[in-house]
């Protein structure tokens, strides 16, 4: 415009009606009120072929009569603009799409005269819509399209099959039945920093049966207006679940099976043990040795002590247990190990130390079962510097934490042991200690170790020593009944343990 005039320059005017018509980058028609075609650009002509006066649905969709919803002939009767988009076929008969700007030219008395059709071709985007709507839909997985309020904007028919209808509710409500937002929420995670994340969670389908699954979501983002909407895709997990489940259950019990004959061994053993001890007593008494009854009876003692012991290790052992859990500090834990132990350090000459770094904060544990663990590494440390020949064997109790995990660590220099010994270690009964071992040490500590959610392993060479960790990750160890946040939607250890 020329400022103050209100009118456009001539030349601007030529431009517009002349070169501009032709120039455009898109498919120009100007239609009368009988719907025929009275002119077209070079575009138009090129995608529909000349129209010669002909109606534009004969031009547009080859069709005689006109269409039943026509945007064009609303625009003629009210003189508003519309936009509307077509399905039609080019020169070449090919089915095309395309979207129409109607624009109306009002007369001097303020009538439409005619109405300038302004078209482009979207195939290629309808075509790739289409194919997205197909991934989308057929998915493998339940996908859906959360905004910032967690109201489920889209979701595909795997959702709808398994979860209901997913119309004006939020995903806390159609995926876990909940009234509250989730306490550990991916999709918050990933609108506050905009990043990609995965959690395991349990689901509540629409039958009512709980389903397990992991959550993966990505952020949907509108260019420097920040994140609009993100992408969530739920993965069913539930038969993995079951038939980890089902393997874990299955091995233990197969490793109960393969041990029941070194249990009847070492039973046999502590009964040749009995046997000695009844008759040295029996012995005793018919020859009136007071000596001999007394040995007898330490024998008795001693091997009662053994076979009880063995019995309540293995039951414990066969057995499902749910650990007795209190919030315990791990460096005072270690701290009663190390007193237990540090005056059989100092009669038998071998340097005892407890290295705790600071900073390591109380946790869920079994208090009774992390001192059997730890008991246990460092009882075998002390027998393994007791069969060296080294005169300087040294064993550290360690605690610390790194990045959530608690680490306990019984390192020795003793005796070591090879790589065979060290795959029997965990597996069933073993003991490298003759008789005066049960062999279930290492096995309960697994276990102990397993149901904490943790992990034990070991590093050892011959004649070079040994250095056992137990692993303890703070987001799996377990809790008590009423501690687990967010009503246990994230299946940890504290309720599938």
């Amino acid at each position: 415009m020329v400022p103050g005039s209100g009118q456009l320059p001539p030349e601007v005017t030529d431009w517009i009606t002349g070169s501009l018509f032709e120039q455009a980058p898109v498919c120009i028609a100007v239609v009368d009120p009988d719907l025929r075609i009275i002119g077209a650009n070079s575009n138009f002509v090129a995608v529909f072929g000349d129209p010669s006066g002909r109606a534009c649905h004969e031009v547009y969709k080859k069709r005689p009569e006109p269409c039943v919803a026509c945007a064009l002939q609303r625009c003629l009767r009210d003189g508003k603009s519309r936009v509307s988009e077509e399905q039609g076929v080019d020169c070449i008969d090919q089915q095309a799409a395309y979207m129409v700007h109607h624009s109306p030219v009002v007369g001097e008395a303020g009538e439409v005269t005619h109405v300038v059709n302004m078209s482009y071709d979207v195939t290629d985007r309808k075509q790739l819509q289409h194919q997205y709507n197909l991934i989308f839909e057929r998915a493998p997985c339940a996908l859906s399209v959360i905004n910032k309020d967690f109201l489920i904007t889209r979701a595909n028919d795997h959702v709808r099959q398994r979860f209901g209808e997913p119309t004006g509710a939020r995903c806390y409500q159609l995926y876990k039945r909940r009234e509250t937002r989730c306490e550990k929420c991916p999709a918050l995670d990933t609108f506050s920093d905009g990043r990609p994340h995965t959690s395991e969670q349990i689901r509540r389908a629409s039958d009512g049966s709980y389903t397990y699954h992991v959550v993966s979501t990505a952020p949907l983002s509108l260019g420097d207006r920040g994140i609009s909407h993100v992408i969530e895709m739920s993965l069913d997990v539930t038969e993995r679940h079951r038939l980890t489940e089902k393997l874990l259950e299955t091995e233990r019990l197969a490793t109960v099976g393969q041990t029941v004959a070194q249990l009847a061994h070492s039973i046999k053993n502590i009964l040749t043990g009995l046997q000695g001890g009844i008759y040295d007593l029996k012995t005793g008494q018919r020859l009136g040795d007071g000596t001999r009854v007394e040995e007898g009876m330490q024998t008795l003692t001693r091997n009662y002590k053994r076979i009880t012991e063995l019995v309540q290790g293995f039951l414990r052992f066969s057995r499902e247990h749910r650990p007795e859990v209190a919030l315990v500090d791990p460096v005072a834990l270690s701290g009663e190990v190390y007193r237990l132990y540090h005056k059989i350090s100092e009669k038998h000459r071998i340097c005892f130390s407890l290295e705790a770094q600071p900073g390591v904060e109380p946790a869920w544990l079994d208090p009774r079962g992390m001192h059997t663990c730890l008991t246990n590494l460092v009882a075998n440390a002390f027998d393994a510097c007791k069969q060296s020949e080294r005169d300087d064997c040294r064993i550290s109790l360690r605690v610390d934490e790194r990045e959530g995990v608690i680490i306990f660590e019984v390192e020795d220099s003793g005796c070591g042991m090879s790589t065979a010994v060290q795959d029997q270690l965990f597996r069933g009964i073993f003991t490298t200690k003759g008789p005066s071992g049960s062999g279930l040490g290492l096995v309960m500590t697994k276990k102990i170790v397993g149901d904490h959610g943790g992990s034990v392993t070991v590093r050892s060479s011959p004649g070079q020593g040994s250095l056992f960790r137990i692993e303890l990750p703070r987001a799996r160890l377990p809790v008590p009944e009423g501690e687990a946040s967010g009503g246990g939607e994230n299946y940890r250890r504290e309720s599938h343990g």
